[in-house]
C-alpha cells in the first residue's frame, strides 16, 4: 500500500537511507538480483503476487548475507516464527513506530568497515 511506503520512506530518509522500492515480489526479487549493494530488506509479508515468506526464502538463496526484516499488519501468533523460519532476521508489526523500526534495523545491521 503506497501510504505505508510513504511513512517508511519518511522515517528511513530522515535516518539517511537510500531506498529502493518494489510494490510486488517479482519486482523486489529483480531489484535484489540487479543491485550490488543492499544493506537490508524491509519485507512486507502480504504482497499482491507472492507470500512474503516465500519471497524471503528466494531472497535468502539469492543474497544470503543481506538481512531481511519482515513487517506485517497481522501480528498473529506464529508470524514471527514463520518469518524467522523463512530466513528473516527479525520482525516488526504495523503500525510502524519510527523509534521501534530504527531499533530493529540497528539491532540487525552490521556497519560496514
Amino acid at each position: 500500500v503506497p501510504e505505508n511506503f510513504y511513512l517508511l520512506r519518511e522515517i528511513l530518509e530522515e535516518a539517511g537511507a537510500h531506498i529502493l522500492y518494489a510494490s510486488d515480489g517479482k519486482t523486489g526479487l529483480s531489484i535484489l538480483k540487479n543491485t550490488e549493494k543492499i544493506d537490508f530488506i524491509l519485507l512486507d509479508i502480504r504482497l499482491p503476487d507472492i507470500s512474503g515468506y516465500d519471497l524471503a526464502r528466494q531472497m535468502r538463496k539469492e543474497k544470503p548475507d543481506v538481512p531481511i526484516i519482515a513487517q506485517t499488519a497481522y501480528g498473529l501468533s506464529g508470524d514471527r516464527e514463520k518469518a524467522l523460519a523463512a530466513g528473516c532476521v527479525d520482525y516488526i508489526s504495523k503500525p510502524i513506530v519510527a523509534d521501534e523500526l530504527m531499533k530493529v534495523i540497528k539491532r540487525n545491521i552490521t556497519p560496514k568497515q
